[in-house]
């Protein structure tokens, strides 16, 4: 643990009390889908279903977006 932190610690307990030490909101990593490439996902599904690998072979001629199948996957249990 770093100087700088427990510092940071120390003035944001100053200022705010026990709230000034929780963990405040903050960006997570930007989407990779935007709502045509889950049109283009859900168009894909209807037309190969439970194919993956087909799926994602297809999703990437028809976007361009490079993407693992983990990720594939996870958007459509998203959606």
């Amino acid at each position: 643990m770093k100087l700088d932190t427990v510092s940071t610690w120390l003035t944001q307990w100053e200022a705010e009390g026990i709230e000034g030490l929780y963990d405040k909101p903050r960006e997570g990593w930007p989407n990779l889908f935007n709502k045509s490439d889950f049109v283009v996902l859900q168009q894909l599904v209807e037309v190969h279903p439970q194919q993956i690998p087909v799926l994602h072979a297809k999703f990437q001629e028809q976007t361009g977006k490079i993407v693992s199948r983990d990720t594939l996957r996870r958007a459509l249990k998203k959606r």
